[in-house]
């Protein structure tokens, strides 16, 4: 999912554009930064933290391992576990439907 589609960082030594990150627009648009440290793609994965917090009333700690590539290491339900991977896959792929707009994706 990472590699779909290069970072702004990517595209500026390709092409003669922006390096800077598609959504705030300040920092160096790298991969890591583009889909985890920019300030508003912070607040999508919090929304999605918390919404998956009220389905399955587990606290989850925001991390790229668990968010970014799936990999669930806390102790949970199967049920659970499904749950999970299924609302991250999803917030995967709306984010990278969404990836170059410079709004996060809505919730809902």
């Amino acid at each position: 999912v990472l590699q779909m589609a290069p970072s702004p960082a990517r595209l500026a030594k390709m092409f003669n554009s922006d390096p800077n990150c598609w959504k705030c627009g300040k920092e160096k648009g790298t991969y890591f930064h583009t889909w985890w440290t920019c300030q508003e793609v912070k607040k999508y994965w919090n929304t999605i933290r918390q919404r998956i917090e009220e389905i399955t009333n587990q606290n989850q700690k925001p991390n790229p391992e668990t968010f970014l590539l799936g990999i669930i290491t806390q102790k949970c339900s199967k049920t659970d576990r499904y749950i999970m991977l299924h609302i991250l896959t999803a917030a995967r792929i709306l984010y990278t439907q969404q990836k170059k707009k410079k709004r996060v994706p809505p919730e809902g």
